[in-house]
């Protein structure tokens, strides 16, 4: 056994503890701001009450993806996906009509923003979040790129 090289690892090993943490500190302020502009809003809290609050949980499968300190901005956006995935599948798993959930999966199946009148309310939000989260990914990783 090396002791130097044991004490190196423990160094690195804190290190890249020290930005999962950070990470997640964003991770969770970030989350919060958008349910606050989600329940201002939309109305979330009243429309997508039954929608899990696994935030925490999203960035801890990301990390398990994705550890490496560099890959900041993908574990971000992975965990943004995460968290959209968890509401989708509660909205097909817990809430969802037959009917309802047929039309919700032909207007994404279309990616068509127009055809969302055809939803019932909860839906739309749920679609529109999904959407504006997809365009919203490439756009911050464009901007991010620059820097």
């Amino acid at each position: 056994m090396n002791p130097i090289l044991l004490e190196l690892a423990k160094l690195d090993f804190n290190m890249v503890q020290a930005v999962h943490i950070e990470g997640l500190k964003h991770s969770s302020s970030y989350h919060f701001y958008l349910l606050v502009k989600w329940l201002k809003n939309t109305r979330w809290d009243t429309t997508l009450p039954f929608a899990r609050d696994r935030l925490v949980d999203n960035f801890l499968w990301t990390i398990g993806y994705s550890y490496l300190p560099q890959f900041r901005l993908g574990r971000r956006n992975l965990t943004k996906v995460n968290a959209l995935v968890t509401t989708i599948d509660d909205v097909y798993d817990v809430y969802g009509t037959l009917d309802e959930l047929e039309h919700f999966t032909d207007v994404i199946s279309r990616w068509d923003v127009n055809a969302i009148q055809e939803l019932s309310d909860y839906m739309k939000i749920c679609f529109l979040r999904f959407n504006n989260t997809v365009n919203e990914i490439p756009y911050n990783t464009m901007i991010n790129s620059r820097k």
